[in-house]
């Protein structure tokens, strides 16, 4: 954070506007992680003035889609799949197929909360299929860790267990440990 805080003061100093925003929005991923969702939506939302006005399109789908996380993680359903859905229109305009990857797993974690299993896993089949095409492996093992979460609470076991271990497995390719924990958290 107080690197972020010497970084956004030295972007103003520069009248880095786009810069500027970055530093914002990252600061607002960091409050997102951290749960604190007023701080995370009072980042986006200066990062999003930012990028407005620097006409940044796929900058501008990315903090909308992050407000969307905020959402979801508040349990606003409606107004997530609302801001999800605003990001999927410019995504889709600017065939910006990882913005839509992540969206998609976004919507599909809303429907998985609200117990819409079928949509989720559309919504996660999606998504594999733009992770797969974009050769997106950190996007192939989040989703599979967000169906294997789906088949769990459903009941199909061998399913959940088989995507559980394909997460890991990519995972550990990868050499992301956050991924793996996610990974054996599910297992």
């Amino acid at each position: 954070y107080d690197f972020f805080l010497k970084a956004l003061e030295q972007y103003k100093l520069l009248k880095q506007t786009r810069n500027i925003s970055s530093a914002y929005h990252n600061i607002g991923l960091l409050f997102l992680e951290l749960n604190n969702f007023e701080r995370a939506k009072e980042n986006f939302q200066l990062a999003l003035e930012g990028f407005t006005e620097t006409h940044d399109s796929i900058a501008i789908t990315n903090t909308i889609n992050n407000m969307g996380s905020v959402l979801l993680k508040q349990g606003k359903h409606k107004l997530a799949i609302e801001y999800f859905s605003q990001a999927f229109d410019i995504a889709k305009k600017l065939e910006y197929s990882r913005g839509l990857c992540v969206i998609h797993q976004g919507k599909a974690m809303v429907y998985h909360e609200q117990n819409k299993i079928e949509e989720a896993i559309w919504h996660y089949n999606v998504a594999m299929e733009i992770a797969d095409k974009i050769q997106e492996t950190y996007q192939k093992a989040n989703i599979s860790i967000g169906l294997a979460k789906i088949y769990n609470s459903t009941g199909l076991y061998s399913e959940a267990l088989t995507l559980a271990y394909e997460a890991l497995s990519l995972a550990k390719s990868m050499d992301n440990n956050v991924m793996q924990y996610k990974s054996y958290e599910v297992l």
